[in-house]
């Protein structure tokens, strides 16, 4: 379909993420429970909304003083159009932001309406105290 994934680039931007952590299991926030978060968003002057999942699948240790999560951040526009990424990140203990200017890859694993069939790479970038850039570079 016209505007479907073919090698372009989009960029977005986003206001302060607010993020809810869900205790699910135990006492505190460890391995099972979850980090959600809602945004607007603008990509390429299309406005809508950012949602994200990430889940604890593993602790800090002695060895190891990283919490990982898996999740998901789904960008679905007003006209409809989604594009989906997945995540696999590493966060300290505290679970503090990512640091600002620093570029994190995540994986564009699919898309919906102008984005059918979308793959590719999704960089994030904090910008200033409170501010991530969104830029996705899809192939088909």
């Amino acid at each position: 379909p016209e505007g479907a994934a073919s090698g372009r680039s989009l960029t977005g931007e986003a206001p302060t993420t607010v993020l809810s952590d869900e205790d699910l299991v135990g006492d505190g926030m460890g391995l099972g429970d979850l980090r959600l978060w809602q945004d607007p968003i603008t990509v390429d002057g299309r406005s809508g909304v950012k949602d994200g999942l990430l889940l604890i699948v593993a602790e800090p240790t002695d060895a190891d003083p990283l919490v990982r999560r898996l999740g998901f951040i789904a960008f679905r526009l007003d006209d409809g159009s989604q594009l989906i990424a997945a995540v696999s990140a590493e966060y300290g203990e505290d679970g503090a932001p990512i640091a600002g200017g620093v570029p994190l890859a995540r994986a564009v694993v699919g898309g919906t309406g102008d984005f059918i069939g979308a793959a590719g790479g999704l960089t994030i970038t904090r910008v200033g105290d409170d501010d991530y850039r969104y830029a996705f570079d899809l192939i088909e």
